[in-house]
This record gives C-alpha cells, sequence and structure tokens, in this order.
C-alpha cells in the first residue's frame, strides 16, 4: 500500500527528492500508519454521574443549562419536540432556593411552586433557579 504511494509520488511529484529520501519516508509513513491504525482504547469509569437535569419525556429536551445573566442562579431552557401537549416533572442534581420561570432574556420572573410541568405543543420554557 504505502509503496503504490510512494511510487506515485516518485513519479509525479518530486522524483530527485523521494529517491534520495525513501528509507526515511517508508519508515515515517509505517509510524504514522500503525499510530492512526490502532483500535480505540475505552476506560471503564468507577462511578457513574448524574446528569445536572433530568426529564422523563421523549418529546421534551432540556436545550441548555447555563449561569444566569446576572449571576446569582442557574437558567434551564426546555422545549417540547414533536408537538403534543405533556406534562412531567424536571429533576435536577443541584441545590437551588427558589425555582421561577421567565421569558428568553431571563426577565418577567414567576415564581412556580414545583418541578411539575405542562408543556403546550412546541412551547420553550425557561426555568431560573436561585442559588
Amino acid at each position: 500500500m504505502f509503496i503504490s504511494y510512494l511510487s506515485y509520488i516518485e513519479q509525479y511529484l518530486f522524483p530527485s527528492f523521494l529517491q534520495y529520501h525513501r528509507k526515511k519516508l517508508t519508515d515515517l509513513l509505517l509510524i504514522h500508519s500503525s499510530i492512526l491504525n490502532r483500535p480505540p482504547v475505552i476506560y471503564r469509569g468507577k462511578k457513574e454521574e448524574s446528569p445536572l437535569a433530568y426529564i422523563e419525556s421523549r418529546n421534551v429536551v432540556i436545550d441548555s443549562i447555563k449561569e444566569s445573566i446576572d449571576g446569582k442562579g442557574i437558567v434551564v431552557r426546555l422545549y417540547e419536540a414533536l408537538g403534543f401537549r405533556t406534562e412531567d416533572t424536571l429533576t435536577l442534581s443541584f441545590p437551588y432556593e427558589k425555582v421561577e420561570e421567565c421569558n428568553l432574556v431571563e426577565e418577567d420572573r414567576r415564581k412556580l411552586k414545583s418541578l411539575r410541568l405542562e408543556f403546550s405543543p412546541f412551547e420553550i420554557k425557561i426555568l431560573y433557579f436561585k442559588r
């Protein structure tokens, strides 16, 4: 395989250079091919990490989790993706004091009593979790 590649380079690209350095180039190609053609190594972790946020419904997508603009909380963006009315509970793995629903620019906050969420078809919800 490498010999045919080398002969192509020798004939068409720069023949005098490769005739002189053929041995070095062959060794280099063999070294790099052995590195690139190794099977992937998989390391198993000792402990599974729980996700920051989880929702059971398959049609509700957790789009992003980020720090809020004011720096005092965490914002979770979710949306219903398949066009169905859905009701589900959001599960979190981080502590928070209170939760509020807000708009896309994190304003007009309305306090929520629980993390049981109702989605209309294709609805976007932005939740603000105060730390």
